[in-house]
């Protein structure tokens, strides 16, 4: 008898688990949304809303613009609650598409069964009295979001604005499943 049958043999009470090796450098998720711009342009508010997502884990985004300016680079940053949702606001010409690439990176807690994550486009609308029209109107369409005025922005004020309301115009979820 091998030493490895007699050891197993003689200590019933001793089990193992096979386990895999995850490189805490390389995204636990990545994937991507077409973002569909406005026939005639204007101001979006482009994110990922996250949901029931562990505080230990990470999030990053992208989304190439039609310059430098209205390009979105977020980089790799906490999530710092279970339902982080950083938008930044860029302006787009006529017609312009574009790709968000999100990246999720799992810390040592699981993501619970349902938790998503989700591209959205919103818009803060063209007055003071847009997103209290939608209040009344189509609650189910707001959200509460961090929000990033520019992408220039992401670096000035890391934080962003904590909370702002916006109307969700367009999402895609993405449900984590183990």
């Amino acid at each position: 008898m091998n030493d490895m049958a007699n050891f197993i043999l003689t200590h019933p009470n001793v089990g193992w688990k096979n386990t895999i090796e995850v490189d805490a450098t390389q995204p636990t998720i990545e994937n991507y949304a077409t973002i569909y711009g406005a026939e005639n342009g204007g101001l979006l508010n482009i994110g990922v809303q996250c949901q029931n997502l562990p505080t230990d884990g990470e999030i990053e985004f992208s989304v190439p613009g039609p310059d430098a300016q209205n390009t979105i680079i977020f980089p790799r940053q906490a999530i710092p609650n279970p339902n982080f949702a950083p938008t930044v606001q860029v302006r787009w010409p006529d017609n312009f598409d574009s790709t968000i690439t999100f990246k999720y990176y799992k810390g040592k807690t699981d993501p619970p069964d349902g938790a998503n994550i989700i591209p959205i486009v919103g818009t803060n609308g063209t007055g003071a009295d847009f997103i209290e029209h939608v209040k009344r109107v189509a609650p189910q369409y707001l959200a509460d979001v961090n929000y990033y005025a520019s992408p220039a922005e992401i670096h000035s004020n890391p934080q962003g604005i904590p909370i702002k309301k916006i109307m969700i115009v367009g999402s895609v979820p993405f449900e984590l499943k183990k």
